[in-house]
């Protein structure tokens, strides 16, 4: 069965998430949250209740700390035109949290367990960043749109409301290394036995983090393009076949078209590359490699675009 993860953000649109599925038999997402949104059909794997709860009582207490930003996130997208990293915030108050711990003399806590709580946390904030951003760039997007419409109309011209683009990097990303260095620790948590060889990013920034900081060595295979998105292209391509498709064809559903850049990283674990990535962000916990003689097979990432209408 081909299974792909979706890194390293923790939400996903119906476009990428439909354009995946042609492609593999099973579409995987972490969620920070249990509250976290995920497209019809994904797997979507979670925290357990107990770190669901470690988990809410870290985001109450970043939430108390945050005074001076008393709105929490939905402050970051005002201002004049600066925008406050949640991350830093978080951090911040964990700093704090600890000072008071220490003044109380309460117990220190389970390093490896804040580790993992505290990644969830990033990754949750983050999130809701993002989606908090989205709203508001689609909100400014429809009101530019029919100020322009108006205007035609106004000088005799035809008025047509063009197609939101669809949502990219720009739509109010968070700092991308902290994101990928949360992800990499929730995913080196699962423990080195990972089913996982496919893995998706919509990020160009993020994979090209993940091959600096990991020691990625990425082999680019060729690209899938339009409505000739389908599970024999992809095995074709693997195989060494050629690129299929054309930015012409768009999607045959109608949809927002998606491209995918297929490349490949030979004799790799991953397991390994995320645990060295981790390591190397000084964020996850601190394990052990899976031996190179334990290695059987190739890691492959798949970069999904999705493209603007025209």
């Amino acid at each position: 069965m081909m299974r792909v993860r979706y890194f390293p953000h923790t939400h996903m649109s119906d476009a990428v998430a439909q354009a995946l599925m042609k492609l593999f038999d099973e579409v995987v997402i972490t969620k920070a949250s249990t509250a976290d949104p995920a497209p019809e059909g994904v797997t979507a794997l979670g925290p357990s209740p107990e770190e669901e709860a470690r988990l809410g009582a870290l985001l109450a207490d970043w939430r108390r700390f945050s005074g001076l930003h008393g709105e929490g996130v939905a402050t970051y997208a005002r201002g004049m035109g600066q925008r406050v990293d949640p991350l830093d915030e978080l951090l911040a108050s964990q700093i704090k949290c600890e000072l008071q711990r220490q003044i109380k003399g309460d117990a220190a806590r389970n390093e490896g367990a804040d580790a993992v709580t505290t990644a969830r946390a990033l990754l949750s904030l983050a999130a809701e960043y993002d989606l908090r951003r989205r709203d508001l760039d689609d909100d400014l997007s429809r009101i530019e749109a029919r100020q322009q419409a108006l205007l035609d109309t106004l000088k005799g011209e035809v008025a047509e409301l063009p197609e939101a683009a669809p949502h990219g990097e720009a739509a109010g990303e968070v700092k991308m290394m902290r994101r990928l260095s949360a992800w990499a620790t929730l995913f080196t948590a699962e423990g080195e036995a990972c089913p996982d060889r496919f893995f998706v990013t919509t990020s160009r920034e993020a994979l090209a983090l993940v091959a600096e900081h990991g020691g990625l060595v990425l082999e680019e295979l060729g690209v899938l393009r339009g409505g000739d998105l389908g599970r024999g292209n992809l095995e074709s391509l693997l195989a060494g076949g050629p690129s299929v498709g054309s930015p012409e064809t768009g999607s045959d559903d109608g949809g927002v078209p998606v491209t995918f850049t297929i490349c490949i990283a030979r004799g790799e674990h991953p397991y390994n590359l995320f645990n060295r990535f981790a390591r190397g962000t000084n964020v996850s916990l601190k394990g052990q490699d899976v031996q190179g003689s334990e290695i059987k097979e190739d890691m492959v990432f798949v970069l999904a675009e999705e493209i603007a209408p025209d």
